[in-house]
């Protein structure tokens, strides 16, 4: 039970982060998008009161996202060994400066820190600080290339954006009795292409994520998959998939159609 409250948790989480995901070159600076989603008021899933998030927690649950996945998101018990010695205004900053410079080195960080007139070298110490920053993900990624990746106009790729839809099809027969059809078909926002499409015996969430799985594994993983508000579409499974998988899940507003132009 308490399992299903921390992914409730986890994925409503994930439900508010998932736009600022994949952003463009053209879009606005993170701080502004942050800015915006926080003037938003959110439904806890525990407790059903709405509730307004700062957007430095905004902030937080995205970094934790991506350096941990859908499981960072929920509340742990974390090793906190040593960080009661360092003051919040300074962890803060250090949240801050690795979400804006992911490929400063800690040295760096704490240089900048020294510069900023938030640490004077001295307390917490150094070795504090690395330790702090241990506990909290906070080291730079050996990973990341050193050249930063820019990305053009939003949707103008494939990949960017897939919709996906349910459409009823022929009934067929089986033995003397009739049965629903229904198509489900995936395209791709900016190309138009099919990525996948069949029929099914059911409008159900298993048909969708067999679709879906059949088109990640021919065409790659989107970055989003736009949907309506059925009930397929809005299943619990369905958001762990896509939150697993870092897929923003948008949805068409009750009683509005989603409308492309050629």
């Amino acid at each position: 039970m308490q399992d299903d409250r921390q992914m409730d948790l986890a994925l409503w989480r994930y439900g508010i982060i998932s736009p600022l995901l994949h952003r463009d070159a053209n879009d606005v600076q993170l701080c502004e998008m942050l800015a915006v989603v926080s003037q938003s008021s959110y439904i806890h899933p525990h407790d059903g009161r709405y509730v307004t998030l700062s957007a430095e927690a905004i902030r937080k649950w995205l970094y934790r996202f991506n350096h941990g996945g859908l499981g960072a998101l929920c509340d742990k018990q974390r090793s906190d060994k040593g960080t009661h010695d360092v003051p919040a205004p300074l962890a803060n900053e250090m949240f801050e400066l690795r979400l804006a410079h992911p490929r400063w080195t800690l040295s760096l960080m704490l240089r900048e820190l020294v510069e900023r007139q938030l640490w004077d070298e001295t307390r917490p110490s150094r070795s504090t600080l690395y330790r702090f920053a241990r506990n909290n993900n906070l080291m730079r990624d050996p990973q990341l290339n050193t050249v930063e990746v820019v990305r053009p106009f939003e949707f103008d790729k494939f990949g960017q954006m897939w919709t996906g839809d349910f459409m009823h099809g022929p009934k067929l027969y089986e033995g003397k009795k009739k049965r629903k059809s229904y198509l489900h078909v995936i395209i791709d926002d900016c190309t138009r292409y099919v990525v996948s499409g069949r029929f099914y015996s059911a409008e159900s969430t298993q048909s969708l994520i067999i679709e879906l799985m059949a088109a990640i594994r021919r065409h790659g993983i989107p970055h989003r998959l736009y949907t309506d508000n059925g009930s397929a579409y809005n299943s619990r499974h369905l958001k762990i998939v896509c939150a697993n998988l870092s897929m923003q899940q948008p949805h068409t507003p009750p009683g509005r159609c989603y409308v492309t132009v050629p």
